[in-house]
Formats: structure tokens, sequence, C-alpha cells
């Protein structure tokens, strides 16, 4: 079902971290991983139940940042009061020509001001890579970067939020196209450590026993 220079991503539903996805690629009718011809899906697999994904063609501003990956946000809404409210959001950066943009899989992490879209001036890599001013692939400096429509895109989260009242705490995985939000998946027990390595204290921004 693939068309030339598309991917088919194959994830195992109990991974984490990025590990365990097989990424195939068409290029001129040849189906490839890791860039070597494939004859067979199936040798490919193993007894694992597996989701499998069209991949996501992100929009050109997100290109600029990284192009080998979709570059996604986590964005973590809460229910206050009956009003579902974006209380974080961090956009996740992939490196070194892979596919994904995991930070298990050496990727970037930046925070996003939630109230103008602009991104924070360093990104973090959380996995033993340090602090950074720019991309090291793409040189993109993150001091210049903001998301264009984050008001529009923010609101849409707040309301898909909103329809769902049985979770009061969502963490978002959200990629953007030209034709608009689209959400990857939704994470009711995700991992703080990630936000933390990205954000520093998470305590006040996610309301845990707040100062009085």
């Amino acid at each position: 079902q693939l068309s030339d220079n598309e991917k088919l991503f194959i994830k195992p539903v109990d991974g984490q971290g990025g590990y365990g996805i097989l990424v195939l690629k068409r290029k001129n009718g040849v189906i490839t991983y890791n860039g070597k011809c494939v004859s067979s899906i199936i040798s490919l697999l193993n007894s694992t139940t597996y989701v499998v994904q069209k991949g996501i063609v992100q929009r050109e501003d997100l290109m600029l940042v990284n192009s080998t990956s979709v570059n996604t946000l986590r964005v973590v809404t809460q229910l206050q009061k009956d009003k579902a409210r974006v209380k974080v959001c961090v956009m996740r950066i992939g490196r070194d020509g892979k596919d994904v943009d995991n930070s298990a899989q050496g990727g970037l992490s930046v925070q996003i001001n939630i109230d103008d879209g602009h991104f924070y001036p360093t990104a973090t890599a959380e996995h033993g890579g340090g602090v950074l001013l720019k991309h090291p692939d793409s040189n993109f400096y993150f001091k210049d970067g903001i998301l264009t429509g984050w008001k529009e895109i923010k609101v849409q989260l707040e309301k898909y939020a909103s329809l769902i009242p049985e979770l009061p705490e969502i963490a978002w995985d959200v990629a953007l196209t030209d034709d608009g939000v689209v959400i990857i998946e939704l994470n009711t027990g995700y991992g703080i450590d990630h936000l933390q390595c990205c954000c520093g204290g998470m305590r006040r921004k996610l309301g845990v026993f707040p100062v009085k």
C-alpha cells in the first residue's frame, strides 16, 4: 500500500522508547529496511503483536528543525473545574538520520512556551547528550523557533481533552501536518522523568501539592 518515498511503521504494542520499531521504506518500487531490500516482511516479525501505521508527513516548518523524523509534541492536559487546560508542551526531535524522535534513541527535547508557542532557547538530549543551543544536524537554533498556529493547536487539544472527562490528565503525542493536528496516541500513565529532564521540576506546572 506504500507509494514511493512513503514509510510504514510497525510498532510492538508493548514497546516504549522507540525500541523494536520497524520502519519500511519504498523507493522506485523497492521496499527496504535499514537500507536493505526486503522480500518478506513476515520474516522481520516475531510473535509480538504490532500496530501498523503509515508514516506521517509533517509541516514544512518542522522539516527545517529536523527532516528525518516526524518531530512530535508531547502535550499534557488536565481537567480543572470541568475545563481542560494545556499544562506543558515539549517538542521531541530526531537526530542522526533516525526515523524516530524518541529520546531513548538519541532524540532531543525542547520545551515550548504554552502561552505563545515560542521554543525555549536550549534543547536537552536526555540520554547523555547534554544541553544544546542548536540541532547538531540541521543547525536550527532553538531560540529562533516558534510553533505557527500554536493558539489554534492549543484550543483544539483542550477541546479534545474536554470530550474525555473520565481521563482528568492525559499526555498527548501530536504530529502537525498541512492538514492540521494528528493525534498519534494518548497516554494516561506517562513517564514524568522525560519532562523533568527537559523542563525541570514539574510540581508547579502540574499542580502537585500546590503552594498556598
